[in-house]
């Protein structure tokens, strides 16, 4: 009978293989928590995950995380016409405009420290504008997904967050009524609309799916 073979390891390397086992066990819950909403990146020849990270990635160097929850092995051997699931969350982010679609009445728009000046229709609008409607007064605004919100008069509106994500085609809104009230109507087929309207006693939010 052949003498049964031992594998001895030094205390040292068994502490650092623990301490990496530990470590991944702490980072593992973060990345699925950062990754519940995501976008399928479709891959395209001459892509490596370095390279998507630094273009879509707001950090590029979170390509390692990238690498991690897609479980590629080689980040320079990327399948074509394979997908990477990257998180909303991660990806870089631009401005992204309204318009005004509707407006009667007595409509005001604030930008900034200048005079506050009337609302028509086709005025382009931005992050932190504030609208304010009069008695008797209404206007509808479409975001760039295609949402619409219809003010009542004698509201005021925020327009507090204007975003896209860069390459997925996604937006993200945040609009904060302060009086008044509002309307909404959300395109069901938009590219991954999160949008949410807050209010002082509640926040509506949508997301797609």
């Amino acid at each position: 009978m052949s003498p049964r073979r031992h594998t001895h390891r030094s205390p040292g390397r068994l502490l650092r293989a623990l301490s990496a086992f530990m470590l991944a066990l702490t980072l593992l819950p973060a990345l699925a928590a950062e990754a519940d909403e995501t976008w399928d990146y479709r891959i395209e020849p001459g892509d490596t995950l370095i390279g998507v990270a630094r273009e879509l990635l707001a950090e590029p160097q979170r390509w390692r995380d990238l690498q991690r929850l897609n479980r590629v092995g080689n980040p320079r051997r990327l399948p074509i016409g394979g997908t990477l699931r990257i998180p909303l969350a991660w990806l870089h982010t631009e401005a992204s405009v309204a318009s005004v679609v509707m407006s009667a009445g007595p409509v005001s728009l604030l930008r900034g420290s200048a005079a506050a000046r009337s609302v028509a229709v086709g005025d382009s609008l931005q992050s932190a504008d504030r609208l304010q409607t009069g008695e008797d007064a209404s206007t509808m605004i479409e975001l760039a997904d295609g949402t619409r919100v219809l003010m009542a008069p004698k509201s005021r509106l925020t327009l507090h967050q204007l975003l896209q994500y860069r390459g997925s085609g996604g937006r993200a809104s945040v609009l904060q009524l302060h009086e008044g009230s509002a309307e909404t109507q959300v395109r069901p087929d938009a590219p991954r609309p999160r949008f949410e309207l807050r209010t002082p006693v509640l926040t509506l939010g949508v997301r797609g799916t």
